[in-house]
């Protein structure tokens, strides 16, 4: 078992006993991480928006990557997952001091070293965007939520390039977790008192029923 915050563990998962221990640059709690046959793969934040590659036997740095140097003020890495050879990723990027301006980010890197294939980003002047949780791999699209944008986009997975974007109600906050994928529909719950049925090839929304309050 493997678990990431301030330190980071890996526990054996019979007994409970530690296996191995590690220090990140920064806390690593506030992302979902991720885990293959190779490595465990989590991120950081604050002013280190760092993404890790541990190697699973024993917790050696197998390779990290900053995904914003050039970030001004203070980001998160939300959320990682992994699929043949890359490793994705989504921040959230602080472009004001206290984030009332901010970018959501997807960020695709190679799983063997790390390198960043592409970054594709929302938000610009004065918007509040971000990323949230983990991005889900679906074909060849990535889809991931947006929290602030109330949202949910798609990426291709191979070119970084935006497919589609399906946003709900203006004015509240959208989904805080990952869409849920079975066949050819996503499932999402929002901050605006929905539940949104989207068929994941063209974002159209094929349902939405109320609730009785934010998902």
């Amino acid at each position: 078992m493997f678990a990431a915050e301030s330190l980071v563990y890996a526990l054996d998962g019979g007994t409970g006993q530690e296996r191995w221990r590690f220090t990140p640059v920064t806390n690593a709690s506030i992302g979902k991480s991720a885990v293959d046959d190779r490595a465990f793969y989590f991120g950081t934040g604050t002013t280190a928006r760092r993404i890790y590659a541990l190697n699973r036997a024993d917790g050696g740095v197998l390779w990290s990557t900053e995904i914003g140097p050039e970030w001004e003020f203070r980001g998160w890495v939300r959320g990682t997952a992994v699929s043949g050879d890359t490793v994705y990723a989504t921040a959230e990027q602080y472009r004001a001091e206290n984030g009332y301006r901010s970018s959501g980010w997807l960020v695709a890197l190679d799983r063997f070293t790390g390198r960043i294939f592409w970054r594709y980003t929302l938000g610009a002047g004065e918007d509040a965007r971000n990323l949230t949780s983990s991005p889900v791999i679906v074909g060849r699209l990535i889809l991931a939520s947006d929290y602030k944008g109330n949202a949910v986009i798609a990426v291709d997975r191979f070119t970084g390039q935006l497919v589609w974007e399906t946003a709900g109600e203006a004015g509240y906050a959208g989904p805080a977790d990952s869409p849920v994928v079975v066949g050819d529909t996503a499932y999402v719950g929002s901050g605006d008192t929905h539940v949104y049925a989207l068929d994941v090839a063209s974002g159209k929304i094929l349902w939405r029923a109320r609730t009785e309050a934010s998902v």
